[in-house]
Protein backbone atom coordinates (compact mmCIF):
# COMPACT_ATOMS: atom_id res chain seq x y z
CA UNK A 1 0.00 0.00 0.00
CA UNK A 2 2.82 2.31 0.92
CA UNK A 3 4.34 1.75 -2.64
CA UNK A 4 0.64 2.18 -4.53
CA UNK A 5 0.07 5.69 -2.64
CA UNK A 6 4.24 7.03 -3.26
CA UNK A 7 3.90 5.66 -7.16
CA UNK A 8 0.56 7.51 -7.29
CA UNK A 9 1.67 10.90 -5.77
CA UNK A 10 4.79 10.28 -8.08
CA UNK A 11 3.94 10.05 -11.51
CA UNK A 12 0.49 11.95 -12.11
CA UNK A 13 1.17 15.57 -13.68
CA UNK A 14 0.38 18.71 -13.40
CA UNK A 15 0.66 22.21 -14.93
CA UNK A 16 2.33 25.68 -14.45
CA UNK A 17 2.16 28.64 -17.00
CA UNK A 18 -0.11 31.82 -17.22
CA UNK A 19 -3.36 33.23 -18.66
CA UNK A 20 -2.24 36.32 -18.58
CA UNK A 21 0.46 37.80 -21.03
CA UNK A 22 3.50 35.56 -21.92
CA UNK A 23 5.77 35.99 -19.28
CA UNK A 24 9.58 36.87 -19.52
CA UNK A 25 11.14 33.19 -19.37
CA UNK A 26 14.27 32.33 -17.77
CA UNK A 27 15.46 29.60 -20.49
CA UNK A 28 14.67 32.22 -23.51
CA UNK A 29 18.08 33.87 -24.61
CA UNK A 30 16.30 36.39 -26.74
CA UNK A 31 14.55 38.26 -23.30
CA UNK A 32 16.46 36.27 -20.34
CA UNK A 33 16.78 38.67 -17.14
CA UNK A 34 19.87 38.32 -15.62
CA UNK A 35 20.37 39.33 -11.57
CA UNK A 36 23.20 40.84 -10.72
CA UNK A 37 23.66 40.88 -6.72
CA UNK A 38 26.50 42.95 -5.90
CA UNK A 39 29.08 43.14 -2.99
CA UNK A 40 27.88 46.46 -1.43
CA UNK A 41 23.81 44.32 -1.30
CA UNK A 42 22.35 46.67 -4.05
CA UNK A 43 20.13 44.39 -6.61
CA UNK A 44 20.57 44.92 -10.84
CA UNK A 45 17.90 42.96 -12.75
CA UNK A 46 17.99 43.61 -16.49
CA UNK A 47 19.93 42.17 -19.75
CA UNK A 48 23.34 42.13 -20.08
CA UNK A 49 24.30 43.93 -23.47
CA UNK A 50 28.42 42.94 -23.47
CA UNK A 51 30.22 42.07 -20.98
CA UNK A 52 34.64 41.68 -21.28
CA UNK A 53 37.08 40.84 -18.35
CA UNK A 54 36.62 44.41 -16.92
CA UNK A 55 33.05 45.84 -17.42
CA UNK A 56 29.85 44.46 -18.01
CA UNK A 57 27.41 46.96 -19.91
CA UNK A 58 24.03 46.19 -18.00
CA UNK A 59 20.38 47.49 -19.05
CA UNK A 60 17.71 47.55 -15.73
CA UNK A 61 14.17 46.13 -16.23
CA UNK A 62 13.52 50.21 -15.96
CA UNK A 63 16.09 51.05 -19.23
CA UNK A 64 18.66 52.30 -17.29
CA UNK A 65 22.04 51.81 -18.85
CA UNK A 66 24.63 51.39 -15.99
CA UNK A 67 28.37 49.82 -16.13
CA UNK A 68 29.56 47.60 -13.84
CA UNK A 69 32.94 45.92 -12.90
CA UNK A 70 32.97 42.07 -12.83
CA UNK A 71 34.94 41.97 -9.50
CA UNK A 72 31.57 44.08 -7.76
CA UNK A 73 29.82 41.38 -8.39
CA UNK A 74 29.33 39.07 -5.60
CA UNK A 75 26.84 36.76 -7.60
CA UNK A 76 24.34 36.85 -10.81
CA UNK A 77 21.74 34.06 -11.69
CA UNK A 78 19.01 34.15 -14.15
CA UNK A 79 15.34 34.73 -13.55
CA UNK A 80 11.77 34.99 -15.14
CA UNK A 81 9.02 37.21 -14.03
CA UNK A 82 7.57 40.09 -15.60
CA UNK A 83 6.79 43.60 -14.57
CA UNK A 84 4.15 44.96 -12.89
CA UNK A 85 2.69 48.61 -11.12
CA UNK A 86 4.07 47.34 -7.61
CA UNK A 87 7.37 45.92 -8.91
CA UNK A 88 9.17 43.14 -10.67
CA UNK A 89 6.99 39.50 -9.88
CA UNK A 90 9.63 36.92 -10.12
CA UNK A 91 8.15 33.51 -11.22
CA UNK A 92 8.38 30.16 -9.45
CA UNK A 93 11.64 28.84 -9.77
CA UNK A 94 10.17 25.10 -9.06
CA UNK A 95 7.76 25.41 -11.81
CA UNK A 96 7.84 21.97 -13.38
CA UNK A 97 6.04 20.41 -10.58
CA UNK A 98 2.66 21.16 -7.95
CA UNK A 99 3.50 19.45 -4.47
CA UNK A 100 5.00 16.19 -5.99
CA UNK A 101 4.05 14.86 -9.28
CA UNK A 102 5.40 16.07 -12.46
CA UNK A 103 3.98 19.23 -14.99
CA UNK A 104 3.46 19.09 -18.75
CA UNK A 105 5.87 21.83 -19.09
CA UNK A 106 9.50 20.24 -19.93
CA UNK A 107 12.69 22.05 -17.62
CA UNK A 108 15.10 23.63 -19.71
CA UNK A 109 18.46 21.62 -20.84
CA UNK A 110 20.92 21.44 -17.74
CA UNK A 111 18.25 22.77 -15.18
CA UNK A 112 17.04 20.96 -12.59
CA UNK A 113 16.42 20.58 -9.24
CA UNK A 114 16.79 18.40 -5.65
CA UNK A 115 13.67 17.89 -3.28
CA UNK A 116 13.17 15.93 -0.12
CA UNK A 117 9.08 15.26 0.44
CA UNK A 118 8.20 14.31 3.84
CA UNK A 119 11.91 13.94 5.02
CA UNK A 120 11.89 10.61 3.75
CA UNK A 121 11.53 10.75 0.26
CA UNK A 122 14.46 12.17 -1.78
CA UNK A 123 13.74 13.45 -5.74
CA UNK A 124 15.69 15.36 -8.52
CA UNK A 125 15.12 16.10 -12.03
CA UNK A 126 17.06 17.24 -14.92
CA UNK A 127 16.31 18.33 -18.35
CA UNK A 128 17.53 17.03 -21.32
CA UNK A 129 17.28 18.77 -24.92
CA UNK A 130 14.43 21.22 -25.34
CA UNK A 131 11.96 18.76 -24.29
CA UNK A 132 13.10 15.76 -22.18
CA UNK A 133 12.66 15.56 -18.59
CA UNK A 134 14.28 12.49 -16.62
CA UNK A 135 12.96 12.56 -12.72
CA UNK A 136 13.45 9.98 -10.23
CA UNK A 137 13.46 9.40 -6.25
CA UNK A 138 14.42 6.90 -3.95
CA UNK A 139 13.16 7.04 -0.14
CA UNK A 140 14.99 6.96 3.35
CA UNK A 141 12.90 5.59 5.80
CA UNK A 142 15.53 4.99 8.60
CA UNK A 143 15.26 1.01 9.82
CA UNK A 144 13.59 0.03 7.07
CA UNK A 145 14.27 -3.07 5.68
CA UNK A 146 12.50 -1.79 2.07
CA UNK A 147 13.02 0.98 0.30
CA UNK A 148 11.28 2.87 -2.89
CA UNK A 149 13.30 3.51 -6.04
CA UNK A 150 11.46 5.01 -8.76
CA UNK A 151 12.38 6.18 -12.36
CA UNK A 152 10.14 8.41 -14.41
CA UNK A 153 11.18 10.20 -17.55
CA UNK A 154 8.68 12.04 -19.21
CA UNK A 155 8.60 14.03 -22.87
CA UNK A 156 7.04 17.63 -23.23
CA UNK A 157 5.01 17.37 -27.16
CA UNK A 158 3.73 20.80 -27.26
CA UNK A 159 4.89 23.87 -25.43
CA UNK A 160 3.03 26.90 -26.65
CA UNK A 161 3.66 28.97 -23.79
CA UNK A 162 -0.93 29.03 -22.82
CA UNK A 163 -1.15 25.17 -23.65
CA UNK A 164 1.55 21.98 -22.67
CA UNK A 165 0.69 18.33 -23.69
CA UNK A 166 3.58 16.03 -21.97
CA UNK A 167 3.59 11.96 -22.22
CA UNK A 168 5.75 9.75 -19.91
CA UNK A 169 6.11 6.81 -17.26
CA UNK A 170 6.77 6.26 -13.57
CA UNK A 171 8.31 2.80 -13.15
CA UNK A 172 8.90 1.92 -9.42
CA UNK A 173 9.69 -1.04 -7.22
CA UNK A 174 11.44 -1.97 -3.79
CA UNK A 175 14.57 -2.72 -2.69
CA UNK A 176 15.32 -7.04 -2.58
CA UNK A 177 11.68 -7.19 -4.39
CA UNK A 178 11.85 -8.07 -8.23
CA UNK A 179 8.04 -6.86 -8.54
CA UNK A 180 8.00 -3.59 -10.34
CA UNK A 181 4.72 -1.56 -11.35
CA UNK A 182 4.16 2.29 -12.49
CA UNK A 183 2.09 4.17 -14.32
CA UNK A 184 1.45 5.33 -18.12
CA UNK A 185 0.10 9.28 -18.42
CA UNK A 186 -0.74 12.45 -20.44
CA UNK A 187 -1.13 15.56 -19.75
CA UNK A 188 -2.21 19.09 -20.78
CA UNK A 189 -2.05 22.57 -18.89
CA UNK A 190 -3.95 25.81 -19.85
CA UNK A 191 -2.25 28.61 -18.50
CA UNK A 192 1.13 30.64 -17.54
CA UNK A 193 3.30 31.02 -15.11
CA UNK A 194 1.00 33.12 -12.56
CA UNK A 195 -1.71 30.93 -13.10
CA UNK A 196 -2.53 27.51 -14.83
CA UNK A 197 -4.71 24.41 -14.50
CA UNK A 198 -3.70 21.01 -15.93
CA UNK A 199 -5.65 17.76 -15.94
CA UNK A 200 -4.26 14.65 -16.70
CA UNK A 201 -4.71 10.66 -17.03
CA UNK A 202 -2.94 7.83 -16.85
CA UNK A 203 -3.25 4.16 -16.26
CA UNK A 204 -1.65 2.06 -13.49
CA UNK A 205 0.51 -1.31 -14.62
CA UNK A 206 2.21 -4.07 -13.03
CA UNK A 207 2.75 -8.24 -13.19
CA UNK A 208 2.39 -7.58 -17.00
CA UNK A 209 -0.81 -5.74 -16.75
CA UNK A 210 -2.52 -2.96 -17.52
CA UNK A 211 -5.54 -1.77 -15.43
CA UNK A 212 -8.08 -0.74 -17.94
CA UNK A 213 -9.71 1.88 -15.23
CA UNK A 214 -8.12 5.19 -15.63
CA UNK A 215 -6.85 8.01 -12.69
CA UNK A 216 -7.47 11.42 -13.36
CA UNK A 217 -5.68 14.30 -12.49
CA UNK A 218 -6.89 17.77 -12.06
CA UNK A 219 -4.38 20.69 -9.85
CA UNK A 220 -3.36 24.05 -10.44
CA UNK A 221 -1.63 26.69 -8.71
CA UNK A 222 -1.95 31.01 -8.32
CA UNK A 223 1.15 32.73 -7.26
CA UNK A 224 0.21 35.86 -5.34
CA UNK A 225 3.36 37.30 -5.07
CA UNK A 226 7.38 36.86 -5.66
CA UNK A 227 7.36 34.99 -2.38
CA UNK A 228 4.33 32.77 -1.85
CA UNK A 229 2.50 30.57 -3.99
CA UNK A 230 -0.80 28.33 -4.04
CA UNK A 231 -0.92 24.91 -5.15
CA UNK A 232 -3.29 22.77 -5.19
CA UNK A 233 -2.85 18.67 -7.11
CA UNK A 234 -5.75 15.80 -6.96
CA UNK A 235 -7.09 12.91 -8.23
CA UNK A 236 -9.93 10.93 -9.07
CA UNK A 237 -9.27 6.80 -8.58
CA UNK A 238 -12.23 5.17 -10.14
CA UNK A 239 -10.96 1.76 -9.02
CA UNK A 240 -12.45 -0.25 -6.40
CA UNK A 241 -11.46 0.86 -3.36
CA UNK A 242 -10.00 3.99 -5.06
CA UNK A 243 -11.86 7.62 -4.17
CA UNK A 244 -10.45 10.51 -3.92
CA UNK A 245 -7.37 12.56 -2.55
CA UNK A 246 -6.97 15.85 -2.57
CA UNK A 247 -4.03 18.02 -1.41
CA UNK A 248 -2.97 21.74 -0.90
CA UNK A 249 -0.16 23.49 0.14
CA UNK A 250 1.19 26.75 0.36
CA UNK A 251 4.64 27.38 -1.27
CA UNK A 252 7.35 29.83 -0.08
CA UNK A 253 9.92 30.69 -2.67
CA UNK A 254 13.17 31.72 -1.75
CA UNK A 255 15.44 32.50 -4.78
CA UNK A 256 16.47 28.76 -5.75
CA UNK A 257 14.88 27.37 -2.57
CA UNK A 258 11.54 26.95 -2.56
CA UNK A 259 9.41 25.52 0.35
CA UNK A 260 5.61 23.52 0.55
CA UNK A 261 3.69 23.49 3.23
CA UNK A 262 0.00 22.23 3.23
CA UNK A 263 -2.34 18.64 3.58
CA UNK A 264 -3.29 16.31 2.02
CA UNK A 265 -6.87 13.54 2.50
CA UNK A 266 -8.42 10.92 1.26
CA UNK A 267 -12.26 10.36 0.35
CA UNK A 268 -11.82 7.25 2.85
CA UNK A 269 -10.25 9.09 5.62
CA UNK A 270 -12.63 11.76 5.81
CA UNK A 271 -15.14 8.92 5.82
CA UNK A 272 -13.80 7.06 8.84
CA UNK A 273 -13.96 10.18 11.22
CA UNK A 274 -10.14 11.30 13.29
CA UNK A 275 -7.62 13.64 11.78
CA UNK A 276 -8.28 13.92 8.09
CA UNK A 277 -5.27 15.46 6.78
CA UNK A 278 -2.12 14.79 6.47
CA UNK A 279 0.44 17.07 6.60
CA UNK A 280 2.87 17.85 3.57
CA UNK A 281 6.25 19.42 3.83
CA UNK A 282 9.06 19.66 1.07
CA UNK A 283 11.82 21.51 0.19
CA UNK A 284 13.46 22.39 -3.06
CA UNK A 285 16.71 23.54 -4.91
CA UNK A 286 17.33 24.61 -8.01
CA UNK A 287 20.40 23.99 -9.77
CA UNK A 288 21.87 24.86 -13.22
CA UNK A 289 22.57 27.45 -15.95
CA UNK A 290 23.08 31.06 -14.62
Amino acid sequence: MLVLGLLLLTIIPVSTLSAQDRPVRADSTETEIVELEMKDGSVFRGTILSETADLIAFRTLSGALIDVRPSDVLRRRVVSGRMTDSGFLQFDPNATRLLFGPTAESLTAGRGYVAVHELFLLSGAVGIGSSFTLWGGVSIIPGASEQLVFIAPKFTLLDRGKHSVAVGFALGSVTGNPDSGGIMYAATTFGGAEQALTVGTGFLFGGGEVLDSPIVMFGGHKQLSSRVKLLTENYAMPTEGGGVVVSGAVRFIGGRLTTDFGGITHSSVISEGGFPIQPWLSFSFQFGRD
